[in-house]
C-alpha cells in the first residue's frame, strides 16, 4: 500500500519549478513585445502641401486615425479632444498638438481632413494621402484599419479603425496611447502628465 502513495515532495517541486519557469518566460516575451519602439517620422498631405512629422514636432503630439465621414466614433472622440484642448492654458497649447489622419484615401482629400480636424479645434491638423502613404504612417503605430464594401450602409462602405489617441514625443517616439472612449478630463490629465 505504501508503494502506491504518490511522492508529493519531488513532484510538487518540479511542478512549481516548471510553473515559475513558464511565468518568467512569459514575462520576458511580454517585455520584448511591450518594448518594441513605435512611432517615427511620417509624411502625408496637409491641405495643398506635403507635411512631415519631423518638420515641426511639438513636445507632445497626439495622433488619431479615422475618417471624415465616420458616423459617430470619430466625431465623438475628436469632440472630447477639442474639449480637453480648450482647457489647456495658452502656454500648454504651445507644446502640444493633435494630428488627425484620415485613412480614407479614396474619399477624403487633404482639404477634407484639415477642415474636419479644425471643426473640433482650430489648431488641430488634419492629414491624409495616398493609400501607400497612409499605410506607411499607420505602420508606425500599433494600429491598422480595414475598409469593407457594405452596399446596405449609408456610405456604401465601412472603415474599422482604432479609437485611440497615440501620444508621441518630439522625437517621434510613441510613449503611450489612451482609449478615446475615456472622457475629456482623463485625456486632459494625460496630456498634462506628459507636458
Amino acid at each position: 500500500m505504501d508503494k502506491m502513495r504518490p511522492q508529493s515532495g519531488s513532484g510538487t517541486w518540479k511542478f512549481v519549478a516548471v510553473l515559475i519557469g513558464l511565468v518568467l518566460m512569459g514575462g520576458v516575451v511580454w517585455k520584448f513585445f511591450d518594448s518594441i519602439p513605435y512611432g517615427g517620422n511620417f509624411a502625408l498631405h496637409y491641405k495643398d502641401t506635403k507635411w512631415q512629422f519631423s518638420d515641426a514636432p511639438k513636445k507632445m503630439n497626439l495622433v488619431y486615425f479615422g475618417f471624415t465621414k465616420c458616423g459617430d466614433v470619430c466625431p465623438v472622440s475628436m469632440s472630447k479632444a477639442g474639449t480637453a484642448f480648450r482647457q489647456l492654458s495658452p502656454e500648454e497649447r504651445k507644446n502640444v498638438r493633435l494630428i488627425f489622419v484620415s485613412v480614407d484615401a479614396q474619399h477624403d482629400t487633404p482639404e477634407d481632413a484639415a477642415r474636419f480636424a479644425e471643426a473640433f479645434f482650430p489648431e488641430f491638423i488634419g492629414l491624409t494621402g495616398s493609400k501607400a502613404e497612409i499605410d506607411r504612417a499607420i505602420k508606425k503605430f500599433p494600429a491598422g484599419y480595414i475598409i469593407e464594401n457594405k452596399p446596405e450602409s449609408h456610405l456604401g462602405y465601412v472603415i474599422t479603425h482604432p479609437d485611440k489617441f497615440f501620444f508621441v514625443d518630439e522625437k517621434g517616439k510613441m510613449i503611450n496611447s489612451v482609449n478615446a472612449t475615456n472622457d475629456a478630463a482623463e485625456l486632459l490629465s494625460k496630456i498634462r502628465e506628459y507636458l
